[in-house]
């Protein structure tokens, strides 16, 4: 018995439910389950495994930056260094990004490994004044050395598997 799914659904997932759900009634006894419960299990499984088939997706496509991560994970970003101006329009002052371009080398635009991290201050003895860099976007493993302009951000894939226990 085929399980009423929408037509939006992948063809994977309406077959895939199908299965589970078959193999879940068989396991359980036919005789314990009837066909509505056999169909309301398949629509279940089948929506449990599209809502794990669009998280799965959404992690590989490219995401606005504003959504990544600020914890210290690395990500793979996409880099436009003309995307961020350097001065704030309304104040003139240094954006977070042009703070950090005047001082640092820039990454190269397009595909990078990035951070969020690296606010620093120094205090100006002849001046007086304290100076802040805050936190933004650097290359991962620059030390805070390299910025970065990302625009848009996914997550890195897990590492490969370790093949044998002398892998490192």
């Amino acid at each position: 018995m085929s399980p009423p799914m929408s037509n939006d659904q992948p063809q994977w997932a309406k077959d895939e439910a199908t299965n589970l759900a078959i193999a879940y009634v068989d396991w359980l006894g036919r005789d314990t389950v009837d066909a509505d419960a056999e169909q309301v299990l398949a629509q279940s499984v089948s929506q449990a495994l599209l809502s794990a088939y669009e998280r799965g997706r959404a992690e590989r496509e490219w995401q606005p930056i504003e959504t990544a991560p600020k914890d210290g994970t690395p990500i793979f970003a996409w880099c436009v260094h003309e995307a961020d101006p350097y001065h704030d329009e309304a104040t003139g002052n240094l954006t977070d990004y042009g703070c950090w371009a005047e001082v640092t080398s820039r990454v190269a635009n397009g595909p990078q490994v990035v951070v969020w991290g690296g606010e620093d201050s120094d205090y100006d003895e002849w001046s007086g004044k304290t100076y802040t860099w805050p936190n933004w976007w650097f290359r991962h493993g620059s030390e805070f050395e390299e910025v970065a302009n990302p625009t848009h951000w996914m997550p890195l894939p897990a590492p490969p598997a370790k093949e044998n226990d002398n892998e490192r």
